[in-house]
């Protein structure tokens, strides 16, 4: 597990009890609805892009999530493990 997924699970099994609160993003994908990636981590892509900035976090955080969208995965926190390879760390 990379270092990225191991703080995202970290900051993830903090946040539960009988108030956790829900990123807008993660009710959108529990609900199957469309996100805001595109307008929230897209921004820093092609932000990154224009400036020359590698992103690889945010663009895989994009396409992982445009998975979920389509259908293509199922929404789970074991998708973290897809960011892995991304993560420079």
């Amino acid at each position: 597990m990379s270092l990225v997924s191991a703080a995202i699970q970290q900051a993830a099994s903090e946040r539960v009890g009988k108030n956790e609160n829900k990123s807008s993003l993660l009710v959108d994908v529990l609900k199957g609805r469309r996100t805001e990636i595109d307008y929230l981590n897209g921004y820093i892509v092609r932000r990154g892009a224009k400036t020359g900035i590698p992103t690889p976090i945010n663009s895989a955080m994009v396409g992982l999530i445009h998975r979920v969208e389509q259908g293509a995965i199922p929404a789970q926190p074991s998708n973290l493990a897809l960011l892995s390879n991304a993560a420079p760390i």
